[in-house]
């Protein structure tokens, strides 16, 4: 029944609008602003700490911005950081090894005088005298006098404190020889060389150094 009467009303509003009578919508709306004090509307104000979806949009952009310039620059402050430490280690580098010249002092090594011992036999004869093996079977006889060059006090007193074990063991040695081994330039000196190997073992058993330089035939006879 209400709706009748308020379409009721409004119809017969507009038809008196429609023929210039007063009333109608443009007498409600003039009615409800003269209740509003002269408004048309009521007045919309603006609560304070709210944010239109706009000013939420550019606070979320600027501060997007900010973490981005301050990573940049933890960035860069990085690369500088790492570039200074490498500067840094780079010029300790130089200052200990290569800041200054290296002094390179040459010590020419200066030997000591040679040490002649005489190898006697235990007769105290000065030299061997020993039966060589031969394949004509006519015997053979070596002489030789032997001497040990060493450089060092320490080893002259070892040759003669072991003395008679040098002297034994170099007859047995001479007492293997053949004769026409012997008779070449080569056999002679595979013998000096195997008379020092067998005096500098002696001496690195006893002294704990072979102390020998060289075996030497001062004079080396066969018949």
């Amino acid at each position: 029944m209400l709706s009748l009467r308020v379409c009721a009303w409004s119809c017969a509003g507009a038809h008196r609008e429609r023929e210039g009578e007063p009333g109608g919508l443009s007498a409600l709306v003039a009615e409800r602003a003269e209740r509003n004090g002269g408004r048309a509307q009521p007045e919309r104000r603006k609560v304070p700490g709210a944010y239109s979806g706009r000013d939420r949009d550019a606070e979320e952009q600027a501060a997007a911005e900010e973490g981005g310039k301050s990573k940049k620059k933890l960035i860069i402050f990085i690369i500088i950081g790492v570039l200074l430490g490498a500067a840094a280690a780079g010029g300790a580098a130089f200052f200990l090894l290569g800041g200054k010249e290296e002094v390179v002092v040459e010590v020419e090594s200066i030997k000591k005088e040679a040490i002649y011992s005489k190898i006697r036999t235990l007769e105290g004869k000065p030299s061997f005298v020993a039966t060589l093996q031969s394949a004509d079977g006519k015997r053979h006889y070596l002489q030789a006098f032997v001497e040990a060059k060493s450089r060092d006090q320490d080893v002259a007193d070892a040759l003669t404190l072991h003395m008679p074990l040098i002297v034994a063991r170099l007859n047995n040695l001479f007492a293997t020889q053949d004769f026409d081994e012997l008779m070449s330039i080569e056999g002679k000196e595979k013998l000096q060389q195997a008379s020092t190997e067998l005096v500098q073992g002696i001496l690195q058993e006893k002294i704990g150094k072979p102390g020998v330089e060289k075996i030497l035939f001062t004079n080396f006879v066969m018949q």
